[in-house]
């Protein structure tokens, strides 16, 4: 006995060394995911870089340093079959005008923002202080609409993914869509002055006969520094483009642009109703649609200054506070029933915000004058004030309804019943009970009571019930059903051979008969 009592013990033990061991790898292996796992995010931000430009951005810095990415930029020039046919000479004696692409950014605080230049004929400094403006008197200062350059920007790259799409996958898309974002900006600057596609007008020095200024003083460089951004030559060049046909759509509807400032919104609660929900823990509203004419809408949010309403999307959804809802979808809200009924009425106020989205064109100023201002294009969502205050107040009464038997006056079980407002929406649907149907609260007003399914053994009920409730009172409603009168099948219940002896019995009768009334000679 003892023997098999050590047995058991070391057993015992040796299973606790297994157990021990097997808790020690898996604290192990968890502890070896985790470092992974963290080692992995740190990798990760290391290698990662912030362009802030092609997101949607909230907000840019009051100031950027200006830098060139050196390497990776795009150092050809002119692609062949843009020139094909043009004089070298023509385009200033070299086939590199264009080479400016080596990537003109800024940066504040780590993140990175595409910087497109504004003057073409002065140069990209490295390590300048840039300074953010009230961009839409500075550009009016340059006689260019600050909505039109603001909505080029939001169809050039970086914010327009889909802009030269077909470039998608090269691994030197971005500095393609960048080059060609810089030309459609300049392009965009000589069409909104009036320059024609075969003048030059103003630019190097080498066109100062023509009647520009060459004078660097801040008061007089815009004549020199902006205007005529691009040679006819290369204006002909760019039209050899693969990319130009969308190049100049884009301008044309940029230079067409007028932002839609209609930011109202609209809701329509006049065919609101209510249904009870969850166990009859809560009054549910029925759909409510926000609406707005604005082009620019992009959705809305939501907020109660009652803790206890809780909102839900179309698909059931729970709305969070703060959380943007689409165009287009719709909203319910929920009360617990215990605040509606206690106080006979519904009283809220629902605060509805609209957020639009404002196409926004940000120029910066150099510290110093002798350098290149540069443009910043964003599309941010704008809380722009278009709120509207749904203040709910609906007085509440009661229903208590009943489905009886037209003879016996006794509740009816098994009948479906739907009962809808006076707009014909569906308010509830139940089936009855040996119970009458109790709903409270419900808003006061006109209903109709409709049975879609008859209940066994009773004929369905045709007509239908109105009634109105009153707010702060119960109304009984009854709906009658009548039985149906069960015929017996006396056919289906006689036997066969009843059938068959009065078959016999029939054809001795005729017999009998015949031979009575048959001659008696004949017989």
């Amino acid at each position: 006995m003892k023997k098999k009592t050590i047995r058991k013990k070391g057993a015992g033990v040796t299973q606790k060394f297994k157990e021990a061991d097997q808790y020690v790898k898996s604290i192990f292996l968890a502890s070896f995911l985790l470092i992974v796992f963290i080692a992995g995010t740190g990798i990760s931000q290391m290698l990662g870089r912030s362009y802030a430009a092609e997101q949607p951005m909230a907000s840019l810095p009051d100031t950027l340093t200006s830098k060139q990415e050196q390497d990776g930029g795009l150092t050809a020039t002119v692609p062949s079959s843009w020139v094909e046919g043009i004089p070298a000479e023509s385009l200033n004696g070299k086939r590199n005008t264009y080479q400016f692409a080596k990537r003109f950014y800024g940066i504040s605080d780590g993140v990175e923002y595409e910087l497109y230049c504004l003057e073409r004929w002065l140069g990209q400094p490295v390590d300048v202080t840039y300074t953010k403006t009230d961009s839409a008197s500075a550009l009016s200062e340059l006689n260019i609409d600050y909505k039109k350059m603001a909505y080029l920007l939001s169809q050039l790259y970086p914010n327009n993914d889909n802009f030269l799409s077909q470039l998608n996958g090269d691994p030197n898309a971005k500095y393609i869509k960048k080059f060609v974002s810089q030309l459609a900006i300049w392009y965009f600057q000589d069409l909104n002055a009036n320059y024609q596609d075969n003048q030059d007008i103003c630019g190097r020095p080498e066109t100062e006969q023509n009647g520009c200024s060459n004078n660097s003083d801040p008061d007089e460089r815009t004549e020199f520094y902006w205007k005529n951004s691009l040679l006819a030559a290369e204006k002909e060049a760019l039209k050899k483009s693969p990319y130009f046909q969308e190049v100049n759509q884009i301008v044309t509807d940029a230079l067409n642009y007028s932002e839609d400032t209609n930011y109202g919104i609209t809701v329509n609660q006049s065919t609101m109703n209510y249904t009870l929900v969850e166990d009859d823990k809560y009054l549910e509203s029925t759909l409510i649609e926000v609406v707005s004419k604005g082009s620019n809408f992009k959705g809305y949010t939501l907020q109660s200054d009652q803790s206890d309403v809780t909102f839900y999307n179309e698909q059931g959804a729970e709305i969070k506070k703060g959380t943007t809802v689409q165009p287009g979808q719709k909203f319910r809200f929920r009360v617990p029933v215990s605040t509606v009924r206690e106080n006979k009425n519904l009283n809220l106020s629902i605060h509805i915000n609209g957020t639009f989205e404002s196409k926004e064109a940000y120029m910066y100023r150099p510290e110093s004058m002798n350098s290149q201002r540069a443009l910043i294009g964003t599309m941010q969502l704008t809380p722009i004030p278009a709120s509207i205050e749904l203040h709910i107040n609906d007085p509440m009464g009661s229903a208590r309804i009943s489905k009886v038997d037209a003879t016996t006056g006794k509740e009816v079980p098994g009948a479906t019943l739907v009962l809808t407002d006076s707009n014909g929406k569906e308010v509830a649907r139940w089936v009855s009970t040996n119970e009458p149907h109790y709903i409270d609260p419900i808003k006061a007003g006109t209903y109709t009571l409709t049975e879609t399914i008859a209940p066994e053994g009773y004929a369905m009920s045709t007509s239908s019930v109105q009634f109105t409730v009153t707010a702060g009172e119960v109304v009984e409603v009854k709906m009658q059903n009548v039985p149906e009168i069960d015929v017996p099948d006396t056919y289906a219940t006689i036997p066969t051979y009843v059938y068959i002896v009065g078959a016999i019995a029939f054809l001795i009768g005729a017999g009998l008969i015949y031979i009575s009334l048959k001659p008696r000679h004949e017989q």
